[in-house]
């Protein structure tokens, strides 16, 4: 099963889906989508004052 993102554009939640999912809502290519799921990346975007970009939030699945 692949991993579920939360797809955020500053502080606001836009989409969630796999990486393929979002690439296809968004337009944009995996390769950016998958970088953008690293804390690295993660903590320094957001470090910038007001910033306005997308970044990814893994989505923990239940246990059912």
């Amino acid at each position: 099963m692949d991993k579920i993102f939360a797809l955020y554009k500053g502080e606001n939640w836009v989409w969630d889906g796999t990486i393929q999912e979002l690439a296809d809502y968004t337009g944009k290519p995996l390769g950016t989508l998958r970088w953008l799921q690293y804390d690295s990346v993660k903590a320094r975007e957001l470090a910038k004052k007001n910033y306005k970009g997308f970044w990814l939030e893994p989505i923990e699945e239940e246990s059912v």
